[in-house]
């Protein structure tokens, strides 16, 4: 019973504006890498924890998919910053223990997508002994298959979800190459199930009035269908294909049912991978609602963090919307993908890097001024360096605010240094939450002149005390529109940096605050100085989207009816199926139900 549930009830919240992109299909050698899918994997590198993961076992594969999709090898050292890479994450696993915890909630669908990542990774080897547990992961899906060729994950209501996990288990086994007979019953059962109005729903016909279309189970059911060997012209793709279009927003994306009240990333990108199953371009006049296209609309709903909103201001599940989107952006289809042996391009590098830091480290000067000066920027196609994102502390005083910031350099005359060793740290995020933080020391001497003025020093090369390397050679000097200075010292007009006396020696230090990411994602913004990676927050509860009295009204209504559903089910009016239709809609708007996203 409570596996039907949380099939029901899936609602995992957290609480965006963004510039339009180009969105171009990446070809399938991956020649040009989009600023889009450039973006979104620049806010993964800043979410990714430590241990590899992304958040929890159950969106780990997701993050998998989404980078191998990007052409990137998710086992490399790109994406194992503390020498654990994603797919390392989930051998360390008991992978059958996890099945149904957190936010799974569908035990083999979670196994379908644990097979698509190992697939996609280049571990097809693995799969009949992965993690630590060396689950068979292809057994343990095919344990939840049913006589008439369905999977199902509620033995006590096999019609909840069966749609939507032998979809999964279609598109898991293709992937796997295996079972050949299973996957052929399963696409003829699948195809049984189409509704009348060509869509598909996530629950199968023989379980009632909870059997109404959808957009992402449709467009799920297309690759599905297609990878099983369906013809793109057989009728149940063309109707399906009717139903998508029908649905399909005036801005050119898509919501989760014809009559949405708002484009979803997540829908738009599993209708954009449906429409590449069917051998069509979804940039097509025949996908184009007044110039607006799927991939434009997707487009719109990235942040300036690179994380894809869920829709337009909300962020929901930011991890799952962003990766979904990158599979999709990246043109790839379940219907043919993966099938391993990949060929990897060159991995994004995502942390900023500091290009100059003066005075150099290890220098001597005997002038009780120090001149600050630094350079930095963000790798090619980043989310971008911006001067609220970068912090300065000498001593462990925080003199940030004393400085000259741009989204490209800093600098500052501190003056009155006593006589000794100085510890100068910059640190600078990008506007995903990716860090960078370099320390120099410079010693003031007792010799010279006390106003001497120090010689500019390009900043140096090399490790000293954990700090990261400065890169050599100056800033190329690209600004964002929308940067920002700190508070100086001087007047605006004023040429040359502003100046500021150093607290004197035995002054506490000051509490620094972090540089955060462009947007209130669940990143956090504690730096692994020695990395550059971040170690982002489980969850910031600060951030959660609930829904109001009404919503929750809704989701009594529907908790009460999963528990029917589970214990047999019961008669319901015409107008109560309406009631249901309608309080399911409303929830939808608030967040992603547990549909093929999750």
């Amino acid at each position: 019973m409570m596996i039907a549930i949380r099939l029901r009830l899936a609602l995992i919240l957290t609480a965006g504006t963004t510039t339009v992109a180009a969105l171009s299909l990446a070809p399938p050698g991956l020649a040009a890498r989009s600023a889009v899918v450039t973006r979104g994997l620049d806010y993964l590198h800043a979410v990714q924890r430590s241990d590899g993961r992304f958040q929890d076992p159950a969106f780990t594969p997701w993050g998998v998919l989404a980078i191998a999709a990007s052409g990137e090898d998710p086992t490399g050292s790109a994406w194992g910053g503390a020498g654990k890479s994603p797919v390392g994450y989930l051998e360390s696993l008991n992978l059958e223990a996890h099945a149904t915890q957190g936010a799974t909630g569908n035990a083999p669908a979670y196994y379908a997508k644990m097979i698509l990542a190992y697939v996609a990774a280049g571990r097809r080897a693995s799969l009949k002994a992965a993690g630590r547990g060396r689950t068979d992961l292809v057994a343990k899906l095919l344990s939840f298959r049913r006589g008439d060729g369905r999977f199902s994950p509620a033995p006590a209501a096999p019609g909840m979800a069966a749609v939507n996990t032998t979809t999964w288990a279609v598109i898991a086994l293709c992937a796997a190459q295996a079972e050949s007979s299973v996957r052929a019953d399963a696409v003829a059962w699948l195809r049984g199930q189409q509704l009348p109005d060509g869509g598909f729903s996530s629950n199968a016909r023989d379980s009632g009035s909870s059997a109404v279309s959808d957009v992402d189970d449709t467009a799920a059911a297309i690759q599905a269908l297609v990878a099983g060997g369906t013809d793109v012209k057989h009728r149940t793709l063309t109707d399906a294909r009717a139903y998508l279009k029908s649905a399909q927003r005036p801005d050119g994306g898509f919501s989760s049912s014809r009559n949405g009240g708002h484009t979803y990333s997540e829908s738009t990108a599993w209708a954009i991978q449906a429409i590449l199953a069917l051998g069509e371009n979804p940039q097509s006049s025949a996908w184009s609602i007044r110039g607006n296209t799927p991939h434009s609309a997707l487009a719109r709903l990235q942040t300036s963090s690179g994380a894809f909103s869920h829709r337009k201001g909300t962020l929901a599940l930011p991890i799952l919307s962003t990766t979904q989107s990158l599979v999709a952006a990246n043109g790839r289809s379940f219907a043919s993908w993966p099938r391993g042996g990949s060929t990897w391009v060159r991995p994004f590098a995502a942390a900023p890097r500091v290009t100059r830091l003066a005075p150099a480290h290890g220098s001597v000067q005997s002038s009780r001024k120090i001149s600050v000066r630094a350079a930095y920027q963000d790798p090619a196609g980043g989310t971008g360096v911006k001067a609220s994102g970068v912090r300065l502390t000498v001593d462990g005083h925080d003199m940030t605010r004393k400085a000259r910031i741009t989204d490209s350099s800093l600098s500052v005359n501190l003056t009155g240094a006593a006589l000794g060793a100085h510890k100068i740290t910059l640190r600078v995020a990008d506007r995903a939450g990716n860090v960078r933080s370099v320390t120099h020391t410079v010693t003031v001497g007792r010799s010279g002149g006390a106003n001497e003025e120090p010689a500019e020093v390009a900043g140096e090369g090399g490790r000293a005390g954990g700090s990261d390397d400065v890169v050599r050679g100056e800033a190329d000097g690209r600004a964002h529109s929308d940067g920002e200075s700190r508070p100086a010292s001087r007047a605006p007009n004023d040429e040359g940096p502003p100046t500021a006396r150093l607290p004197d020696a035995g002054t506490a230090a000051d509490p620094v605050t972090p540089a955060a990411p462009e947007t209130s994602s669940p990143a956090g913004v504690a730096a692994q100085e020695s990395s550059g990676r971040q170690e982002p927050a489980d969850h910031d509860a600060s951030q959660t989207v609930k829904p109001d009295a009404h919503g929750q009204k809704n989701l009594l209504f529907l908790l009460g009816l999963a528990l029917a559903s589970a214990a047999g089910g019961f008669g319901l009016a015409s107008s109560q199926h309406a009631r249901i239709g309608a309080a399911a809609q409303r929830l939808r708007e608030t967040a992603p139900f547990d549909r093929p996203h999750v």
